[in-house]
């Protein structure tokens, strides 16, 4: 097994792990979190789902990810996918207004501060105060070796950083453990770009195992990971890895959640359109 330092799993994991909400039954699909985090016992994680996505790597290769979270609150695919499609409304009305306003500044900031506040609404309206999420995955070059990889996580090894682009059979893995505290609010930073502050607790695996012990595209997954953590800051950037947090064994048995991998993808189209307009 080659051993890789790999950093978070990118928005759908920093961001898609806080829309949770009251809706929908568990169909079984649960995750656990074994030993405490930061000296704190984590609530049962009682509903989970997985998402499948691929980007192209490269000219000629193609990047395939798996992303499995399990939260404290039930309905998770229902809820994050409606969190999603508001996200996307906001995201289109965003660009159209900030290229109505035309670089006038201050129209620019009211766009800014109506896309960041209606995040954040929405999340008071629908969401809990506070609950705790995990999530875990994979990348590989080919999806072909995500059932039954076993796969190492050493954030400190910083002699094979990445997906080796020659080796198709390369798997690089990450999990993360949040405590989400209150509900999060509108900042302003000096730069006039208003974004939406989080106000949650995260903790990264630095050192440890991950491992598929079932996959069945899209359908099942089940991941189990023994980690030991480190805090990470506001940021999402790490503190200081020799810092601890606990040492945990963490199960996701999950359930494919395909109407929040078709508004994933919403959001790209709407970017792509953006960017060529």
């Amino acid at each position: 097994m080659h051993r890789k330092r790999f950093g978070l799993l990118g928005s759908l994991l920093v961001v898609g792990m806080l829309v949770v909400g009251p809706a929908a039954s568990l169909g079984g699909c649960a995750a656990s979190v074994n030993g405490k985090v930061d000296e704190q016992a984590v609530d049962a994680l009682i509903s989970a789902l997985f998402v499948q996505d691929q980007a192209d790597f490269g000219t000629e290769d193609t990047l395939y990810s798996l992303n499995a979270s399990g939260v404290s609150v039930i309905g998770a695919c229902e809820a994050r996918t409606k969190a999603l499609q508001n996200y996307n409304t906001l995201l289109e009305t965003n660009f159209e207004d900030v290229k109505d306003a035309e670089g006038d500044v201050d129209k620019l900031d009211e766009a800014n501060e109506a896309f960041a506040q209606g995040q954040v609404d929405y999340e008071v309206k629908n969401f809990p105060t506070d609950y705790w999420y995990v999530a875990a995955g994979m990348q590989s070059l080919d999806d072909g070796n995500f059932d039954g990889a076993e796969q190492d996580i050493d954030i400190e090894d910083t002699d094979d950083s990445g997906l080796d682009p020659t080796d198709d059979k390369d798997v690089v893995a990450s999990l993360m453990i949040c405590r989400v505290n209150d509900h999060p609010k509108v900042d302003e930073p000096d730069d006039h770009q208003f974004v939406v502050e989080r106000d949650q607790d995260c903790y990264l695996a630095k050192k440890g195992t991950l491992s598929v012990t079932k996959y069945d595209q899209d359908k099942t997954l089940t991941i189990t990971a023994e980690v030991e953590l480190t805090p990470l800051d506001s940021d999402g950037a790490v503190k200081d890895v020799d810092e601890d947090a606990g040492e945990v064994v963490v199960n996701i048995n999950s359930a494919h959640c395909p109407t929040l991998e078709e508004e994933m993808q919403n959001t790209k189209d709407i970017i792509e359109d953006a960017l060529d307009g």
